[in-house]
Protein backbone atom coordinates (compact mmCIF):
# COMPACT_ATOMS: atom_id res chain seq x y z
CA UNK A 1 0.00 0.00 0.00
CA UNK A 2 1.54 3.53 -1.41
CA UNK A 3 1.46 5.85 1.33
CA UNK A 4 -0.37 9.28 0.12
CA UNK A 5 0.31 12.63 1.31
CA UNK A 6 -2.32 14.05 4.41
CA UNK A 7 -3.13 17.53 4.61
CA UNK A 8 -4.79 19.35 6.89
CA UNK A 9 -5.44 22.82 8.78
CA UNK A 10 -4.04 23.63 12.34
CA UNK A 11 -2.90 26.15 14.43
CA UNK A 12 -0.13 26.55 17.08
CA UNK A 13 -1.49 26.79 20.32
CA UNK A 14 -1.00 30.11 22.04
CA UNK A 15 1.21 28.18 24.90
CA UNK A 16 4.34 28.29 26.63
CA UNK A 17 5.00 23.64 25.52
CA UNK A 18 4.09 24.16 21.95
CA UNK A 19 7.20 24.33 20.67
CA UNK A 20 10.06 22.71 22.84
CA UNK A 21 13.71 22.75 21.74
CA UNK A 22 15.69 19.74 22.99
CA UNK A 23 19.33 20.01 23.48
CA UNK A 24 20.86 17.13 21.17
CA UNK A 25 17.44 15.36 21.19
CA UNK A 26 16.16 18.01 18.41
CA UNK A 27 12.79 19.70 19.01
CA UNK A 28 8.63 19.01 19.13
CA UNK A 29 6.02 20.90 17.60
CA UNK A 30 2.29 20.57 19.21
CA UNK A 31 -0.20 21.53 16.64
CA UNK A 32 -4.13 22.01 17.84
CA UNK A 33 -6.69 20.48 15.30
CA UNK A 34 -10.46 21.93 15.28
CA UNK A 35 -13.05 19.35 14.97
CA UNK A 36 -13.86 20.34 12.26
CA UNK A 37 -10.68 19.19 10.27
CA UNK A 38 -10.60 15.97 12.36
CA UNK A 39 -11.56 13.96 9.02
CA UNK A 40 -8.37 15.21 7.44
CA UNK A 41 -6.07 14.80 10.18
CA UNK A 42 -7.33 10.96 10.65
CA UNK A 43 -5.10 9.49 8.20
CA UNK A 44 -2.08 10.58 10.13
CA UNK A 45 -3.10 8.20 12.79
CA UNK A 46 -2.07 5.18 10.55
CA UNK A 47 1.19 7.15 9.98
CA UNK A 48 2.91 7.14 13.62
CA UNK A 49 6.24 5.30 13.52
CA UNK A 50 6.97 6.61 10.45
CA UNK A 51 9.96 9.64 9.58
CA UNK A 52 7.59 12.75 7.67
CA UNK A 53 8.64 15.43 5.18
CA UNK A 54 6.42 18.22 6.82
CA UNK A 55 5.33 21.27 4.83
CA UNK A 56 4.06 24.11 6.94
CA UNK A 57 2.58 27.03 4.90
CA UNK A 58 -0.08 29.83 6.41
CA UNK A 59 -3.71 29.14 5.61
CA UNK A 60 -5.39 31.79 3.25
CA UNK A 61 -8.43 32.93 5.48
CA UNK A 62 -11.80 32.15 3.61
CA UNK A 63 -14.20 34.80 2.05
CA UNK A 64 -16.92 34.37 4.70
CA UNK A 65 -14.38 35.47 7.58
Amino acid sequence: MKNRPVSFVASIPPIETAIKIHGQEGARLVLDVADSDLGDFFPVTLLRGKVLRITIDVEKPSRGK
